[in-house]
């Protein structure tokens, strides 16, 4: 079966991780934990198969990042109990629920999460309730120790994090800049194969001024390559033939497996584009818009993966092949 994940992810964690079948059992809670550590490297290791702690969750969630690590379609071990008088207060814990765990910005006692981490939790709760029919209310979205006996999720306030997925705002929603913060110039690099033939040249930035773009006027491509000189990117394509295609983070024009995004022969009629600022740096993001071979003029710029209120969630139009592509890192809207 294949993995099931949420469109906001920015990476799979591929290595093994613990999973069970949900039995046929529906999806119909949400349970919110902390790491218990600052440290994500150290959360994730103690999910894997070969580790001893024998749990897991759905997804880790930083100030950056949204990973997937268990797929939805199984059940994570994240709030079963550990046996003896741990009796789980609801039947089925794992196999109804998605656990999702967030990375700490502050030791014990208080087990804070970053405000970004906050934002990022809070739409993940808002996309898995709105694909499964979920209500996203306190009777659905738990904090771990609502399940089992347990101090997890640790400093995290699930009833702010129901209220922010239901369209509240506060200062959780806003990413706080720290006094040493900085904003990296990010270059981006890309390029679009021509239909059938040759790459054409890498296009940095914008290129020659406001009117560089990749790609040719008129003309259909089938291949793209994104990369960034600092941080990382991924990156899909959709073509008319195949819909939207797999995600894609390596560049390589020698290997269209893995290091470019598209289908031989098939037309690219809309591109979407993430960059994931490195951790204690200023928020960035990917700005990208195209035109198309049918109409003349720029279309509406996109940001990221269309989270962004006001900004367009793919660029290109279903129908029409894409024929040219502007992209800028940027921590605000460059065109």
């Amino acid at each position: 079966m294949a993995e099931v994940y949420s469109k906001l992810i920015t990476s799979v964690d591929p290595r093994p991780m613990n999973f069970s079948s949900r039995n046929g059992i529906k999806i119909d809670r949400i349970v919110i934990h902390h790491n218990a550590t600052t440290n994500k490297n150290v959360a994730l290791a103690t999910w894997l198969q070969s580790g001893a702690a024998q749990t897991s969750a759905h997804y880790e969630v930083t100030p950056t990042e949204i990973i997937g690590c268990v797929s939805e379609s199984d059940a994570a071990w994240h709030c079963g109990g550990t046996g003896g008088a741990d009796i789980p207060k609801m039947a089925n814990p794992n196999q109804r629920s998605i656990g999702i765990e967030n990375l700490n910005s502050t030791g014990a006692p208080s087990w804070q999460i970053d405000p970004r981490t906050m934002a990022n939790l809070a739409k993940l709760v808002k996309d898995i309730c709105n694909r499964y029919g979920i209500p996203c209310d306190r009777g659905h979205v738990l904090g771990h120790k609502e399940v089992t006996s347990t101090a997890c999720p640790g400093g995290i306030n699930v009833d702010e994090v129901v209220r922010l997925a239901n369209g509240g705002t506060s200062q959780a929603t806003i990413a706080p800049v720290a006094s040493n913060a900085k904003t990296v110039g990010t270059d981006v690099t890309y390029a679009l194969r021509s239909l059938n033939g040759g790459w054409l040249d890498n296009v940095t930035n914008f290129g020659s001024g406001d009117n560089g773009f990749a790609g040719v006027p008129n003309q259909q491509h089938d291949y793209l390559t994104v990369s960034v000189n600092h941080g990382s990117v991924k990156y899909r394509v959709k073509t008319a033939q195949d819909g939207w295609l797999g995600w894609v983070t390596g560049s390589n024009k020698n290997d269209l497996a893995n290091g470019a995004a598209g289908v031989s022969g098939h037309a690219i009629t809309g591109v979407q584009i993430v960059y994931n600022t490195p951790v204690g740096e200023n928020y960035q993001q990917a700005y990208y818009r195209s035109q198309t071979t049918q109409r003349a003029g720029w279309l509406g710029v996109c940001a990221d993966d269309g989270s962004v209120a006001g900004f367009d969630s793919w660029a290109g139009i279903d129908g029409e092949p894409l024929d040219r592509l502007q992209i800028k890192i940027s921590p605000s809207n460059p065109f």
